[in-house]
This record gives structure tokens, C-alpha cells and sequence, in this order.
């Protein structure tokens, strides 16, 4: 998605290799997941959604937020045509990845501003990857969903309502930030350096 593509252009691009480092990209969806994944000892940086990041920290789980992609949140919610406003989403169900991911955040955001309670007046409903939730919308099996870049384009093509782009209607937010376990980023504080140097680099290429 958009959230990664520093991860992507610096990859692609050689600023990794630049920096003498040595990277797989492994596609994780969910901030939930990548915890799991780092906790496990299988992932040591990602690009992770930073209110489920903090959640997890008061768990237990110590996470730093190092760096943001975007500083407001890349989501934006499309909903059926039939959904002429957003009050109209009361006793709806609206699509997401899973609980704790950005797409999780981004909902929650999107119903507070309007006034609605999650899981009260608007339902959610778990659809595991960020194309799910598009393929769900088509097939009419939720009232909305949030869509991230290139989705939206294809949604707004496709004649779904957009209700709200929180990328340029919602608060300045780092919605996708790269992180790490407290402990590894301590042990690691070179390589982080010359992560945030590559990383760098290619947010100004994109």
C-alpha cells in the first residue's frame, strides 16, 4: 500500500544496498500480525499503524515509533451509492482488514468524527487483506469500507459514495510509522540510522 512504499523505493531504488544493509521485504498484512511477527524474533523494522502500536505497548509489547511515511492517515471510506451520508451507516456494517490494523484505526477515526460508536452503531467486519475489502464492497456484503491508494481510485471509478478521504479531511495523524521492538532498536542503533538514511531518500524519489 501507500504507508510502504519508503519501504518499497528504498528497496527498489539500492538506498538499502547504499547503506550497506542487507533486506527482505516480507508483506505481513496487519499491524496485529507484524507484532506477532517481531515478537517472534522473524521481522526487526515495519511500517506499522501507530495507535495499534501504542496499544500494544500498554500490553506489554515495548515499541518505538522511529518514523512516519505520511502525516495524516492514507484511508478513506467509500460506501454503497445507497449510502447518502454517513448517519446513514447507523446499524451497518463497515469492512476492515482485522482489529489493530490501520484500516482498524482509520475506522474508528472515521466514526468519532461523525459521531457514531464502533461496534454500537456500526458493525465491523473483518475482511483479512486491503482487496477484500474492495471485492466486499462490489459484492454488496458491507454498507462501506476503508480503501487506501490505488484502491480509492478504483472505487471512485466504480461509482461508490466517498463519505470522507482522511488523508485530506481528517487531523494530522502519522497514520503508518516504521517501528521496532525497544530492545532491538537499542542493540541496533547504527543499522536504524542507516535505515532511516535510505528511507529518507526514497520518500523524496516517490
Amino acid at each position: 500500500g501507500t504507508g510502504h512504499s519508503g519501504a518499497w523505493l528504498a528497496y527498489e531504488g539500492g538506498f538499502f544496498r547504499e547503506q550497506g544493509l542487507d533486506v527482505t521485504l516480507t508483506n505481513i498484512p496487519s499491524t496485529s500480525t507484524v507484532l506477532q511477527a517481531m515478537v517472534a524474533g522473524q521481522v526487526q523494522l515495519s511500517g506499522i499503524d501507530a495507535s495499534a502500536a501504542i496499544q500494544a505497548t500498554v500490553g506489554g509489547v515495548d515499541v518505538v515509533l522511529l518514523f512516519a511515511g505520511a502525516n495524516r492517515p492514507l484511508h478513506a471510506v467509500f460506501a454503497q451509492p445507497r449510502i447518502t451520508e454517513p448517519a446513514a451507516l447507523r446499524g451497518g456494517t463497515i469492512g476492515i482488514t482485522r482489529p489493530g490494523s490501520a484500516t482498524h484505526s482509520a475506522a474508528k477515526l472515521a466514526l468519532h468524527l461523525w459521531g457514531l460508536v464502533p461496534d454500537r452503531d456500526v458493525a465491523f467486519r473483518q475482511l483479512g487483506q486491503n482487496t477484500a475489502i474492495l471485492v466486499a464492497l462490489q459484492a454488496d456484503q458491507i454498507d462501506a469500507g476503508l480503501l487506501s491508494p490505488p484502491a480509492t481510485t478504483a472505487a471512485r471509478q466504480s461509482g461508490y459514495r466517498e463519505l470522507i478521504n482522511l488523508a485530506t479531511e481528517g487531523p494530522e495523524y502519522p497514520s503508518v510509522v516504521v517501528g521496532a521492538l525497544r530492545p532491538w532498536v537499542a542493540a541496533h542503533e547504527g543499522v536504524v540510522q542507516r535505515v532511516a538514511r535510505a528511507y529518507a531518500r526514497a520518500l523524496a524519489r516517490f
